[in-house]
Order: structure tokens, then C-alpha cells, then sequence
């Protein structure tokens, strides 16, 4: 099993286990979303073409906007979607819409994801002309060496029930030679 299998099959598993415990959940994938794949629940993916996006406005407009919403107002079964949808989902409606149904399913191991080099703004702090906005759940972007990560902004107890992925624990064996 790749790394990539192993990382969806922790989402998926939390999805199956979590899915009767909210009528018609939303399910919101805080991770690596480019890494993760639905194939066999690919039917509730809210939207597949931008659900491994971590682009901004220029998607996620009020088309895209009313079409997700449709989606997820006429949902008989749970939906996936990823947290950057949701979070444009949420600045287009009050955030408390769909809070009884939401999910979150955050990567608790790290705060920091991979972005597409296309999706990176680059840093314009020396021209004051320009007004650098990054996507509304971006906290801040950044290159190391040729690849660029942007910091998530943690989303807030409002937003719905979060459920760490990483949560089980080990016991530890300290073996003395």
C-alpha cells in the first residue's frame, strides 16, 4: 500500500464509521487533498474538479457557489468536500447553514499543505500597490527550495464537530538490553 493509499484510507475509514452518526453529513476534509482519493466514494464527492484545488475566489465564485449549493441542499445521502470549498461554501452563506450536518476531518499532524505552483502568490510586500490576498482559508503562503506550501487557518468550533484523523494511540514497550 503507497503512502497516498495509506493517507485516504484513514479518511475513508473515519467517513464510514462517522456517516449514521448526522442525517445526510457533510463531510469536511482538513489534509492533504491532492493526496487523497475517493474511488469508491467518489458519488459523494460534492465537486471532484476542484476538490484537490488550493486556489481562491477565482474558482470558488458564486457559480460554482450556487451550483455546490444545490448539491448539498438536495443531498439524500453525506457529501464530501474539502475545506477549501467549504470554506467558500460558508463565506456565501452564514457559517452556521450547515453546522448540524458538518464533519471535519482534520489532519492533526500538521498545519502546513503542499499548493500547486500556479496557486502561489508571490510575495509583493515591497509594492505597496498591490494587495496580496490569499484564499480566505490560508493563513499564509511560502516556497521552500523549488516547492510551495501554504498554513491552513484552523477553522473554528462553529464551523461543525472536528474529529482529529490521528487520534489512536500506542503503547509504548521500553525494552532494556
Amino acid at each position: 500500500m503507497t503512502i497516498k493509499e495509506q493517507y485516504s484510507s484513514v479518511f475513508v475509514n473515519l467517513i464510514e464509521e462517522n456517516k449514521a452518526s448526522v442525517n445526510r453529513p457533510i463531510f469536511v476534509i482538513l489534509g492533504d487533498t491532492g493526496s487523497i482519493g475517493f474511488s469508491k466514494q467518489e458519488e459523494y464527492v460534492l465537486d471532484p474538479n476542484t476538490f484537490g484545488l488550493t486556489c481562491g475566489q477565482e474558482v470558488f465564485d458564486k457559480q460554482w457557489f450556487g451550483r455546490v449549493f444545490l448539491s448539498l441542499i438536495s443531498a439524500s445521502s453525506y457529501k464530501i468536500v474539502s475545506y477549501q470549498q467549504y470554506s467558500y461554501v460558508v463565506d456565501y452563506l452564514n457559517p452556521d447553514f450547515f453546522k448540524d450536518r458538518v464533519i471535519v476531518l482534520v489532519d492533526n499532524l500538521r498545519q502546513i499543505f503542499p499548493i500547486a505552483g500556479n496557486d502561489f502568490i508571490a510575495d509583493t510586500s515591497e509594492d505597496d500597490t498591490q494587495n496580496v490576498v490569499l484564499p480566505i482559508y490560508q493563513a499564509d503562503q511560502f516556497k521552500i527550495e523549488s516547492r510551495y506550501y501554504y498554513s491552513v487557518k484552523s477553522p473554528n468550533r462553529q464551523i461543525g464537530h472536528i474529529v482529529p484523523v490521528f487520534s489512536k494511540t500506542k503503547k509504548l514497550i521500553l525494552v532494556m538490553r
